[in-house]
């Protein structure tokens, strides 16, 4: 019989066939047997785990894959504001609370969360604002200015006490300013003082 050559520094577990017989080194000698593969159970010193290797794949080789990625939206797309729901509301929102400055064009009734704010007028003619007891709160404080020769005048509703100098609740033409509290409430009526350049 002719001299095997088996290979040099094999480590264990290693398996060299010649002919019908396979050989398996066990780290001290090459074990032979004539069955040319060997049962999972029979490999001893087998590691418990397998570190993947790094590898790709095509999209080809995962049944699907390329129908599923066809029903997905394009990378690059755009949406309008009505595409997302509640988005015009909540940006409207924003914009009131980070510009308290609002021009008045015509009659106007003060609403609800208007403390703090600046309201102005460019008119030549009387604009009236009207202030309703539910709309104004205590500690609140609303400013007016009137930019042209026009008026700005006060006008409280049902449940409000207004006070002044002179009882007057208008802005007196271009340049001029007021500003509207409301200071106290007493059960009944909501008080409001008014001041600035009135007439």
């Amino acid at each position: 019989m002719a001299a095997i050559d088996f290979p040099n520094s094999p480590s264990v577990n290693d398996v060299f066939t010649v002919g019908s017989t396979s050989y398996i080194w066990n780290g001290t000698v090459w074990i032979g047997s004539s069955v040319t593969t060997v049962s999972w159970d029979a490999v001893s010193a087998k590691p418990s785990t397998f570190s993947p290797s790094s590898h790709t794949h095509a999209i080809s080789d995962t049944t699907g894959l390329q129908t599923a990625l066809d029903g997905k939206a394009a990378t690059s797309h755009t949406h309008t504001i009505a595409n997302v729901t509640g988005l015009q509301t909540a940006l409207d929102a924003k914009v009131a609370a980070i510009q308290p400055i609002q021009e008045l064009t015509a009659n106007y009734t003060l609403a609800a969360g208007s403390n703090g704010k600046l309201f102005y007028s460019a008119s030549t003619s009387t604009i009236t604002v009207t202030v309703n007891f539910a709309n104004i709160e205590v500690g609140e404080r609303i400013d007016f200015l009137q930019t042209a020769s026009g008026k700005i005048t006060i006008s409280p509703f049902m449940g409000l006490q207004t006070v002044s100098d002179g009882n007057k609740l208008s802005t007196n033409g271009a340049g001029t300013a007021l500003s509207l509290m409301c200071y106290a409430y007493d059960g009944t009526y909501k008080k409001l003082t008014v001041i600035g350049n009135l007439s």
